[in-house]
């Protein structure tokens, strides 16, 4: 297995793996206290098995479960949203950190489950989503690892 690229060293690194989903965009980040995020997603008929796979031997276990803390999408283009279902039902999304950026081609399959998937969270608790809006100050932190939010205009 792959080691991921160190960042910085601390009690528990923080993993940050790139995902070959052969185009679109999809990377896992692992932090020191093992939150979970998925940044974008494209699993497809051809790659879906290879990284429910990997999925599977990177992230940490918790309650004798494998779940994803944070599905964060970057904009809502198919190729960035592609298989969430099957992620979903394999590793249940918690909540989701959506850009606000909407995407060309919403009439698909992809882009209705991610919508549904976004209003089921909120019902649960409107604190599993929440719009991104960039900022110069951390939006979050998981262990010693701080996540902020920039744009050519913040």
């Amino acid at each position: 297995m792959l080691e991921p690229v160190k960042f910085y060293e601390s009690e528990k690194d923080l993993k940050f793996y790139l995902i070959d989903c052969d185009s679109g965009l999809m990377h896992l980040i692992i932090f020191p206290d093992d939150t979970v995020m998925l940044f974008d997603c494209n699993v497809t008929e051809d790659n879906g098995d290879k990284i429910l796979l990997f999925l599977s031997k990177v992230i940490p276990e918790k309650d004798e479960k494998q779940e994803i803390d944070i599905f964060v999408n970057s904009h809502r283009d198919q190729d960035h949203l592609r298989g969430l279902k099957e992620i979903n039902a394999t590793y249940k999304i918690k909540s989701i950190w959506d850009s606000g950026q909407s995407g060309a081609n919403i009439d698909n399959s992809d882009y209705k489950y991610y919508m549904y998937l976004k209003r089921k969270l909120k019902e649960e608790n409107p604190k599993n989503v929440c719009t991104l809006v960039p900022t110069n100050k951390a939006v979050a932190s998981f262990g010693e690892a701080e996540i902020y939010c920039f744009s050519a205009e913040a």
